[in-house]
């Protein structure tokens, strides 16, 4: 028996912002009445980070005056990390899966949002980007959190913090620009002819349209740093060392006294020295990186010049170009962080930004009363070795941290929410996730995921009728490439067990199944959490998984690939419980089956298709199949998607651990072959 209700998308968003975060340790930087405790990264002249001094290297200084250094401590976030490792050779051979790890508040060593400033980038700009986050994907390391964010998307996106290098490269294939930018198609725009003369009047409308392009960029500046703000707001929790990594073409930034009445919306130095204080108060520093890298600004094929206003016209260019790269410095400068520009490399940019962040100096000082009267105070730090930079925040406000709210008690729906949101799972309660995307039989693509809950941990309590009784509260919910809610499902599960057979179940556990139709192609995240109504203890698992277009005409694609395991009598059905699990034992049979949609058709109705399966344990490839011709069964769906499936025995010394099953499909009936690849994660258990 089970109770079931869904939830409507709005009650679900609700849930979504109400539900609080847990209270966070102390932070790292302070500012309290009697300590300010502040970062600093010292570097010598090749860039790299400076870890042997002491506070008498130092000098604190606060609105110009010094201050007596009483704390001080160097931090690392290294543990066992290869600082300017050597990058891995090329290779034409399919990219070897990543497993994605689970980690713990205690284990993470930076959590790293990467903002995608959409409101300042060109749709030239936007390949970059998204190439770029590729890179930085593979160059994290153990112990790294990170979420990427888009200025132009709305909140939902820090919901998806992750380890996991495969969900990032698919959030970055996902982006694209935004026709709301106020950049336009190119990252320098040509210049037309409708420049005035020397003395000429503007016309009306003319002004018109300054005062707007005005707007927009004071609009699109403001945006961006609300979106900063924001950001901050939800890693003053976070733990490790905490930075954002800003991907933006700037924008102009004005002092006030330099302000006229048509160009109020380019004052942005308040909202620069409030983003100072949050980034102080939440420990986080602010990369900046300007993607349209080396630019000429000289004349080119799409600019329309007269010589007589041609010098003027380029100058202007430059100088705009100049302005909205200040910003960027202005930025990274203020909140200790660097500003990355005219780089065409900008994967080295990212390599540059991570290893900055393997340690840092905290010194702290007594401020005084006097510092508390609400005013911005500024800060600088100086090293007093030669040959030494070093980088800090330049100021705060005199208010002193509020101390953090006890937290309430949460209703049951909360903490579910909460246990979801959260980008740490929880383990109270064994669970595993496996999404899939598959199109049924009636042509309909669909994410469906299979939930498998352990029971080992769960509070069975026993009943007058003979059985044992426990509550489970579920809530399965998927999210878009946007952090934007798809679905939301909440259960409540009455368990009812024999006595005689509850060993048995919780060894076994149990499975859910939700399937939630796809709207359009793209980037999901699934997400679920588990709770015990008896305990309150909870357990979550995620998963990320691309929908690819499966529209008939389209390019060669792949559903998800479905795991089980081949029972021994040889029958074709598998075990359903595996199916959501993907633990096999050595020396089983483990079954494999996927969709391939759109491959060439040839005259006999068939495709000229091969597949080629491997096996990966760490990164390292311990299994290769030959490829082998696919003869697929007459195609049930469509024309255009057939089915291919096998087997691979598991060697029954094979070890216990976890492995990656990788599929590789190749089209031969096109000129040049096009491959598809897809992978998923098992485990062998003995």
């Amino acid at each position: 028996m089970r109770k079931r209700r869904l939830l409507s998308a709005a009650t679900s968003l609700a849930l979504l912002a109400q539900a609080p975060e847990s209270p966070p340790e102390g932070p790292l930087i302070r500012v309290t009445v009697n300590l300010v405790q502040v970062d600093a990264v010292v570097t010598d002249r090749a860039g790299r980070i400076v870890t042997d001094l002491t506070a008498e290297d130092f000098e604190v200084l606060q609105d110009g005056k010094t201050q007596k250094i009483t704390r001080f401590s160097y931090i690392s976030t290294q543990s066992g990390l290869v600082r300017n490792a050597p990058r891995p050779p090329k290779s034409n051979s399919p990219a070897t899966p990543v497993l994605p790890v689970s980690v713990s508040p205690e284990q993470v060593r930076r959590t790293i949002v990467v903002v995608v400033d959409d409101l300042a980038l060109s749709y030239a700009s936007m390949y970059y980007v998204r190439e770029s986050i590729k890179q930085l994907a593979n160059s994290l390391q153990p112990g790294d959190l990170v979420s990427i964010i888009r200025s132009g998307a709305g909140s939902g996106a820090l919901q998806s913090f992750t380890t996991d290098r495969q969900q990032l490269i698919l959030q970055a294939e996902a982006m694209r620009w935004n026709p709301r930018s106020r950049t336009g198609l190119h990252s320098i725009p040509a210049i037309n002819d409708s420049s005035l003369e020397e003395g000429e009047e503007a016309t009306q409308e003319e002004k018109w349209d300054e005062q707007e392009r005005q707007f927009l960029n004071g609009a699109a500046g403001l945006g961006t740093f609300g979106t900063l703000t924001w950001v901050m707001s939800g890693l003053r929790e976070m733990p490790g060392r905490k930075s954002i990594l800003l991907l933006s073409e700037g924008f102009q930034v004005q002092p006030a006294a330099q302000q006229s009445a048509s160009n109020a919306g380019a004052d942005l130095m308040s909202p620069l020295q409030r983003l100072t204080e949050a980034a102080t108060r939440a420990g986080v520093v602010i990369y900046t990186v300007d993607p349209r890298g080396l630019e000429t600004l000289e004349p080119t094929a799409a600019d329309k010049l007269k010589p007589a206003r041609m010098a003027r016209q380029l100058d202007e260019r430059r100088q705009n170009f100049f302005d909205s790269q200040a910003s960027l410095r202005l930025i990274a400068e203020a909140t200790g962080g660097r500003a990355f520009l005219n780089s065409n490399d900008l994967g080295d940019s990212y390599r540059k930004v991570l290893d900055d962040q393997s340690g840092f100096y905290l010194l702290g000082y007594d401020p005084g009363d006097s510092t508390f009267n609400r005013k911005f105070h500024k800060i600088a730090v100086r090293v007093k070795r030669k040959g030494l930079q070093v980088r800090s925040r330049s100021g705060f406000f005199g208010i002193e941290d509020r101390p953090v709210a006890a937290p309430r008690v949460l209703t049951k729906e909360q903490q579910l929410v909460q246990a979801l949101k959260s980008p740490f799972h929880a383990s109270s309660i064994p669970v595993k996730l496996t999404g899939l995307f598959i199109v049924d039989e009636k042509k309909n693509p669909g994410l469906h995921t299979l939930l498998h809950v352990g029971l080992e941990t769960v509070q069975f309590k026993p009943a007058e009728d003979g059985f044992q009784h426990a509550s489970l509260n579920v809530l399965v919910a998927g999210f878009d490439a946007e952090g934007a809610t798809t679905n939301h499902t909440y259960d409540t599960f009455q368990l009812k067990i024999e006595n005689a057979k509850l060993n048995e179940a919780r060894k076994k556990g149990m499975m859910l199944t939700v399937r939630y139709p796809v709207q359009r192609a793209g980037a999901y995240q699934l997400r679920a959490a588990v709770r015990d109504e008896a305990s309150s203890e909870a357990g979550t698992a995620s998963q990320f998984l691309a929908a690819p277009d499966t529209t008939a005409g389209k390019r060669l694609a792949l559903s998800s690939l479905v795991l089980g395991e081949m029972p021994k009598d040889g029958k074709e059905a598998t075990d359903r419980m595996t199916l959501a699990t993907r633990q096999f034992a050595p020396g089983s049979d483990l079954a494999y089956s996927i969709q391939i949609f759109n491959p060439k058709i040839l005259e006999t109705g068939s495709g000229n298709l091969t597949t080629q399966l491997r096996i990966f344990e760490n990164g390292k490839q311990v299994y290769e199949g030959k490829a082998a011709p696919l003869a697929p069964k007459p195609p049930r769906l469509a024309d255009t998607t057939f089915t291919a499936s096998g087997r691979v025995h598991l060697g029954p010394n094979m070890k216990a651990g976890d492995y990656a099953l990788q599929l590789t499909v190749t089209d031969l009936g096109h000129r040049k072959p096009v491959r598809q690849t897809q992978w998923t994660d098992f485990h062998v258990v003995r």
